[in-house]
């Protein structure tokens, strides 16, 4: 009877150290998710923020060039200086080309120079067509009547189109962000006549400092070899970058500080990866560090086609306290199971000599109990905590599948993107845990007022994404608005502090051929973008 008791005893202990070891591989297992999850979002709010401050540098570009370009005595100019070319046969023209490019650099230097001040001009310059042959850079007068047909797409463009675009590019001199203006100007029978482009640029660098407070890290630009070499004259390369580039296949463009390119080479191969992701980088010399990479397509690039980007922007933002947290809780898991199995092992052995004809009942119930963890963890790797609305993951699977039925039954399909209007402003004002507060009140009115088919999920941060299958676009309008009117009247309960109104902006966007996940979610994404650029508060789909 004793040897069986202890064959027992050794038995059911040996499953309790195999439980305990399983339970804590997957705390940590699903630890770890969330904690590269939690990165991930971070990383790629900050690289959407980058995003719009190139798009919103750019279209400033753009009004710059299309200022300077309304300038009866710019616009002047630049004819007679074009006319000068052409009858002094083309390229940079002659003695009257030179006059009419002096006479034009004279009268809008000052203007440049006061906008490079102000506002970081790295680059003026008016370009003949057809293609794009130099006529004056502003701040390179010496350089010109050279031709860039096979490297200023942006200006090729406007040259042929006669129509204002922007965009990133690389020229002979330096990258940067562009925007590029169709130049008219007045002739003698009182008509108007197309001379050429001009451009205005700024460099990335201008645009990092200025983002860097907003993306809580620090932020580069790297140009890849090849892109950098065949566009950009020798000298300019060594002037731009020195002589200890480049490294690891790249140029750095421009960052927030040094060290990115130590970084670059604890990152290959991932750079390469046409897609975007976040690493988290323990052992760099600023500690836990996690880098968000993206891809960098030029103008021409983003035209279209298969062109491989030119390039990659990387954010790296401190993880230094997350880490710190993560081991601290693993310790603490660890040290719970180690005491969970020494009190199990005292339980069980007194279990076994006082009730041994209850052995069987008892290993039952810790099989249970094991059943009751490891279906904790599933719902945990399902849910969010704060919300208890479906998490990102889930979320990103059901879509997937919704999808493939949608277009297996020819069924519709809607996806909205919900955003808490000043999010920032409710918790800098009222605090984290009225912030908190807030995001589970409109939880709990995504749940009381939708669908049983319908998925609302708490996508990251203040934004949380409603699926609606066999919903067309109008649809899925009118039922986004209703949840915005409910929300706004819909205040958040405080009871000893007074109630908090919030609102909601929203996109919306239906499944269509050829869609992915990706592809409906940015467009859902875009008319939220531009529901929030129109005033917030409001329904906005796309088109």
């Amino acid at each position: 009877m004793l040897r069986r008791r202890t064959r027992v005893f050794l038995g059911v202990s040996a499953f309790l150290a195999v439980v305990d070891i399983s339970f804590v591989a997957l705390n940590q297992q699903a630890s770890l998710r969330a904690l590269e999850d939690a990165l991930e979002r971070r990383g790629q709010a900050a690289m959407r923020t980058f995003r719009v401050g190139m798009a919103l540098s750019e279209d400033n570009m753009l009004q710059m060039a299309t200022f300077v370009s309304h300038d009866p005595h710019v616009r002047t100019l630049f004819r007679q200086g074009a006319e000068a070319v052409e009858a002094e046969g083309g390229g940079a023209g002659g003695p009257r080309a030179q006059h009419y490019r002096r006479a034009l650099y004279d009268q809008v230097y000052r203007s440049w120079s006061e906008l490079t001040d102000l506002f970081g001009f790295r680059q003026l310059h008016f370009h003949l067509p057809p293609g794009s042959t130099s006529f004056l850079r502003v701040h390179r007068p010496d350089k010109f009547g050279d031709s860039m047909h096979d490297l200023r797409h942006t200006v090729v463009t406007v040259n042929a189109e006669q129509e204002p675009v922007t965009g990133f590019e690389t020229g002979r001199v330096y990258s940067g962000l562009r925007g590029v203006t169709p130049v008219y100007a007045p002739i003698d029978d009182g008509d108007q006549t197309f001379v050429g482009a001009l451009e205005a640029g700024i460099s990335f660098q201008r645009l990092l400092d200025r983002l860097q407070p907003r993306i809580s890290g620090e932020a580069a630009v790297l140009l890849g070899e090849g892109h950098v070499r065949s566009s950009m004259w020798p000298e300019a390369i060594r002037r731009h970058f020195g002589a200890d580039q480049p490294q690891h296949g790249y140029y750095l463009e421009a960052a927030t500080r040094d060290g990115f390119l130590e970084l670059t080479g604890r990152l290959q191969p991932e750079l390469a990866a046409a897609g975007k992701r976040t690493r988290l980088l323990r052992n760099t010399a600023q500690g836990a560090v996690a880098v968000t990479h993206a891809p960098l397509y030029d103008f021409l690039g983003q035209q279209g086609g298969e062109l491989p980007p030119v390039g990659r922007l990387v954010i790296a933002q401190d993880a230094s306290e997350a880490v710190t947290e993560f081991n601290l809780t693993q310790r603490r898991n660890i040290a719970f199971a180690i005491a969970t199995f020494i009190l199990f092992e005292i339980l069980l052995y007194i279990g076994i000599r006082r009730l041994s004809r209850r052995l069987e009942d008892e290993v039952d119930e810790r099989t249970r109990e094991v059943h009751d963890l490891n279906q904790r963890l599933r719902d945990q790797a399902t849910r969010d905590t704060l919300t208890g609305l479906a998490n990102r993951r889930h979320f990103m699977e059901r879509l997937a599948e919704e999808i493939a039925r949608a277009r297996r039954a020819g069924h519709a399909l809607s996806l909205a993107i919900a955003d808490v209007d000043h999010f920032k402003q409710i918790n800098d004002e009222y605090g984290h845990v009225a912030g908190d507060a807030a995001l589970r009140t409109l939880a709990a009115v995504l749940e009381r007022h939708q669908r049983v088919s319908d998925l609302p999920a708490r996508y990251g941060g203040e934004e949380f994404t409603i699926l609606m299958p066999e919903t067309d676009l109008t649809g899925a309008e009118t039922a986004m608005e209703d949840l915005r009117q409910r929300v706004e009247g819909t205040a958040v309960d405080r009871p000893e502090e007074g109630p908090i109104h919030q609102t909601i902006s929203v996109g919306v966007a239906a499944l269509q051929s050829g869609d992915t996940a990706d592809t409906l979610i940015q467009r859902a994404d875009a008319a939220l973008y531009r529901a929030k650029r129109t005033g917030r508060n409001r329904v906005i789909s796309e088109g």
